[in-house]
């Protein structure tokens, strides 16, 4: 029934199956049920054996589960690269990105100021622009669009504040003269 489950789970979503996050697919909601087949087939298989008098077919069994471990733990090069160290780097990349900004906010060398990011095109999935409700923060950040923003209307509104526009593709920052 297990492997029935996973089976027919993961055919009912092929026709809306895509690159989800991290390039999982949704039909990896049945890894559980996976580990739960696993389980019961290993059960099954030591009962066997043991019936059979081959305990080594159990360290066998042992180093094949071992070695796949393995391989998702350690890298060896040029052949294969350690799997879990790929996901880290993915689930951190966005975490590294945002810590960056963060300092480089608190570095700032003028204060008050009005902070414009120009976002990546390529990459809309980062999004820096976050402030206090009221909007009386040390720094304000905004969205930059060349073709679209009026920086001497900005002036109006913000006149005691330094204004600077990030880049995030070249990942620079520019003080915008007064």
């Amino acid at each position: 029934l297990i492997g029935g489950a996973s089976v027919s789970l993961q055919i009912v979503h092929i026709p809306d199956w895509f690159d989800g996050i991290m390039h999982w697919h949704y039909v990896f909601e049945t890894g559980v049920l996976w580990v739960l087949l696993f389980a019961g087939g290993t059960c099954q298989l030591f009962a066997v054996w043991k019936g059979e008098s081959r305990p080594w077919m159990g360290v066998w069994w042992g180093g094949l589960t071992v070695m796949s471990l393995l391989m998702m733990y350690v890298p060896l090069e040029p052949y294969w690269m350690s799997r879990v160290e790929l996901g880290r780097q993915e689930v951190l990349f966005a975490k590294v990105r945002y810590a960056g900004f963060q300092q480089m906010l608190e570095r700032l060398p003028q204060k008050p100021a009005l902070l414009l990011v120009e976002h990546d095109p390529a990459d809309r999935s980062m999004d820096y622009v976050s402030n206090e409700p009221s909007l009386t923060g040390e720094v304000l950040v905004g969205r930059f669009d060349p073709e679209k923003t009026n920086l001497k209307r900005l002036r109006e509104f913000f006149p005691q504040r330094s204004l600077f526009i990030y880049h995030v593709k070249e990942q620079k920052l520019e003080q915008v003269g007064k």
